[in-house]
């Protein structure tokens, strides 16, 4: 191969590679500004939490016309303001042990943060304890809860809850949406 070979080959590469790095800033470039990946989540399906658009006041209003059934559902509490871990886990309590009495708390909601899925408290440990545990110190915008009716009135009974927001007896964990209510 002569030198002139070598020096073309070099420079067809130095081409190929520059057209494929403006292809891939192209398709970035494209990609970034889709809709369908900077639009919010549409949930085929049961969700909890506001609509889109849907204001605070009407969010409300739509919680308290909603009929809380008698049996055991999934539901988001939201609260009048975030609050702390030992504030969180008395507006709830624990079955038979004072508070709503609720079953089984699924998630908690932080103050402006994705749900996280929580255990049951083992032999020993609070909810409170749980809820350290899982987001220390964080705020706590709300819960999602699994009971029955007269423990979601109970709670929504609470001054420190803002609604209370029941799914459909039939609602599977994991298979419904939760959007963000505060």
């Amino acid at each position: 191969m002569s030198l002139d070979k070598v020096d073309r080959f070099r420079a067809g590469v130095a081409v190929l590679a520059g057209a494929g790095l403006i292809g891939l800033v192209g398709i970035m470039a494209w990609q970034s500004s889709d809709p369908t990946s900077s639009a919010p989540t549409h949930f085929n399906g049961d969700s909890v939490g506001r609509n889109n658009g849907e204001s605070i006041e009407a969010y409300i209003a739509r919680c308290r016309n909603t009929r809380i059934d008698a049996a055991d559902s999934f539901a988001l509490v939201t609260f009048t303001q975030p609050l702390g871990a030992r504030e969180a886990a008395e507006t709830v309590g624990s079955a038979g042990s004072g508070g709503a009495g609720v079953g089984r708390v699924s998630a908690v909601v932080p103050y402006e943060n994705a749900p996280i899925a929580l255990p049951e408290p083992v032999a020993g440990a609070t909810r409170e304890d749980v809820f350290r545990r899982w987001i220390g110190d964080a705020p706590i915008a709300g819960l999602i809860v699994y009971t029955g009716g007269s423990a979601k009135e109970k709670i929504r009974s609470d001054q420190r809850v803002m609604c209370v927001e029941s799914l459909p007896a039939d609602a599977a964990w994991g298979k419904f949406g939760i959007k963000p209510v505060l």
